[in-house]
């Protein structure tokens, strides 16, 4: 179990991710740190997962990183940097809600 603040800086390190992703070049590799943004916060959820019960702030942790990767999910080739930008702003509004709860 995290506590609130341990979240918020889990959601930093993803967004902080997101931004490289979003400063890429090449395409090709742009595609990949999509692929690989996206089993991090996969993996992320999964620790969740296995709990019961989740509290309120688990619930907000859980659903921003949710709307995040349903996000990058959406990626193609030629909406790549809306996608990310989209999971950006997604990731933004989930760390504002998990603030409230502090």
């Amino acid at each position: 179990m995290l506590t609130n603040q341990e979240m918020q800086k889990e959601l930093k390190k993803v967004d902080k991710k997101l931004e490289g992703t979003f400063r890429e070049v090449c395409p090709t590799r742009k595609r990949g740190m999509v692929e690989l943004n996206k089993r991090d916060i996969e993996s992320r959820m999964n620790l969740l997962d296995k709990e019961v019960e989740l509290s309120k702030e688990e619930n907000a942790y859980l659903n921003a990183l949710k709307d995040t990767r349903m996000a990058l999910s959406s990626a193609t080739k030629d909406n790549i940097d809306i996608s990310i930008f989209e999971a950006k702003t997604k990731l933004s509004i989930g760390m504002y809600d998990l603030k409230n709860f502090s």
